[in-house]
């Protein structure tokens, strides 16, 4: 069963896949629908441990705390999905929003 739960801020949500935890960017209908693609290619890429464009598979980062760590994909370079390609995207994205305001609905 996979659940979600935005964080406050509507930039991120938590995706419940059966016991496991992932923190991933919020895809937003707003979204320009290239943004919408690729960050829907990189949780495909977390959920199932290997990017469909460059092959990248996932590797166990730093344990936070007790069942607690990250998640690592290093995409290659030219990977439309590598964090050069969709940091910048994203950035512009929520610049362009207004900021919310306390008890503002995140979605």
């Amino acid at each position: 069963m996979t659940t979600s739960h935005p964080l406050a801020d509507g930039h991120a949500q938590i995706l419940l896949v059966g016991e496991v935890a992932y923190l991933v960017p919020t895809i937003r209908p707003d979204m320009p629908p290239r943004l919408r693609r690729l960050l829907r290619l990189r949780l495909e890429a977390t959920l199932k441990g290997r990017c469909s464009r460059c092959s990248a598979t996932a590797t166990a980062g730093t344990p936070l705390a007790p069942r607690l760590g990250e998640l690592l994909i290093e995409h290659e370079g030219w990977c439309p999905v590598a964090d050069g390609a969709v940091a910048p995207l994203l950035a512009r994205y929520w610049s362009r929003r207004p900021r919310r305001t306390t008890g503002d609905d995140p979605g």
